[in-house]
């Protein structure tokens, strides 16, 4: 689903994860897609913090690190072990990888939709 306004996006995966999981009674699995600047917004976090006390392990947030915002670097610009620190915090398995190698991105969605328990 397209969100519209940054930040929007991982607050609906999260309610979409259990719905997808109780009432379908099928395997489902939500892909989220973020940009780093919209992990300056507090819905972010608070969603990430949900995410991980209702064990969505079928929840998986894939942020895109470009270092660019609006008006200049984002916030953590390239410090990935920030990223990976403030996941863990909230209790999310995090798994930091270089975008551009494709073995690489395959290894993290195969762990990713391996996970169970955690987003």
């Amino acid at each position: 689903m397209a969100t519209g306004s940054l930040g929007q996006g991982l607050p609906y995966g999260v309610g979409i994860a259990p719905a997808g999981r109780r009432l379908g009674k099928l395997p489902c699995q939500v892909w989220v897609l973020c940009g780093d600047s919209e992990m300056a917004g507090g819905s972010i976090w608070e969603a990430l913090d949900k995410a991980a006390y209702y064990k969505l392990g079928n929840l998986t947030a894939i942020i895109d690190v470009n270092r660019l915002g609006q008006r200049g670097p984002t916030e953590l610009e390239w410090d990935m072990d920030a990223y990976r620190r403030r996941a863990e915090a909230f209790g999310c398995t995090a798994v930091v990888i270089d975008g551009h190698d494709i073995t690489q991105v395959n290894q993290a969605l195969g762990v990713a939709r391996d996970t169970v328990g955690r987003p």
